[in-house]
């Protein structure tokens, strides 16, 4: 009998977070404890409503969402309001409000978590890190299993500004705290999503597909990917991070040490130094493997 791996979701929905929760819930390997949001792609109470929203169009309304950070540790918040995410976060696709309310005190739920299950506790993170960080105050990081992030620019150009992935640059004194926490820590950044992109023609096939989950999908990333022209879009950043701890052999890299640029004009940069260290980097990355189990997804609902 498998033993499934106990998860928590911390994530600012967006959609590609919106694409983890839909994956996750359909994958045998876990068991979700709940999912935290925090404020990143877009305030706080739209990143979580989205995660309800996204919930409830899977009929999963017996795992709770709870609310964490409305801000960064330090710095105010400013969310885009012209992003691949649509205004109202979820690809302005239409998907129902939602109708429960998140929970209060994510760091409350995640602290009761860590306490109930020490040590076997993973945690995804793919907004900024500043729930994880905030927590690491309260709890020693030997009760957390390892941490799968979506965070960084290491060897290629930011997608904010030249130096800086998105999630570093909108928190990276929570990003510093969380790197140099010696907690075991897998990193996707732009380094590897940007490696896995479709084309307008391959996105348009994807539409054909008539489930749910491909419904959900096509929905939510639709506005991503027709309001620029492009030849390809690379649209998975945060999925890359769950399929990496579903099939570990998708992406490779090195363990290292990561820096944490927070002030001046390479605020967010996050620099990478192999070696001996707790984080390991992902460097290259399987996309047709990725792309096998997306189509699994999408067809049938099943995830590994």
């Amino acid at each position: 009998m498998m033993v499934k791996r106990k998860i928590i979701i911390d994530c600012d929905p967006g959609i590609d977070d919106a694409l983890v929760i839909a994956l996750a819930l359909h994958s045998p390997q876990l068991e979700i404890l709940g999912i935290t949001t925090v404020a990143g792609n877009k305030e706080l109470e739209k990143t979580s409503a989205n995660a309800i929203r996204t919930l409830e169009y899977f009929g999963r309304t017996d795992i709770a969402v709870y609310v964490g950070a409305g801000k960064p540790l330090v710095r105010d918040l400013n969310v885009p309001q012209e992003s691949s995410h649509g205004k109202d976060g979820l690809g302005d696709a239409g998907l129902p409000g939602p109708k429960r309310q998140a929970k209060p005190n994510a760091l409350g739920f995640m602290k009761d978590a860590l306490k109930k299950y020490p040590g076997e506790v993973t945690i995804l993170a793919t907004g900024p890190l500043t729930n994880i960080a905030l927590l690491l105050q309260d709890v020693d990081s030997s009760a957390i299993r390892e941490l799968f992030i979506m965070n960084g620019a290491f060897k290629v150009r930011g997608n904010v500004t030249e130096f800086a992935e998105y999630n570093a640059f909108i928190d990276p004194e929570a990003a510093r705290i969380v790197y140099s926490s010696g907690i075991p820590t897998k990193v996707v950044g732009l380094d590897v999503t940007n490696n896995v992109a479709v084309t307008r023609e391959e996105f348009v096939m994807m539409k054909q597909i008539d489930t749910p989950q491909a419904h959900f999908f096509t929905m939510t990333h639709d506005w991503a990917t027709t309001r620029k022209q492009k030849e390809r879009y690379a649209i998975f950043w945060d999925p890359l991070a769950l399929m990496w701890m579903l099939v570990p052999t998708m992406i490779h890299g090195q363990m290292g040490k990561i820096e944490v640029e927070a002030v001046g004009e390479k605020t967010g940069q996050t620099t990478f130094s192999s070696g001996p260290g707790s984080v390991y980097v992902g460097e290259t990355v399987n996309a047709a493997q990725f792309f096998d189990h997306l189509h699994k997804f999408l067809k049938f609902g099943e995830v590994v």
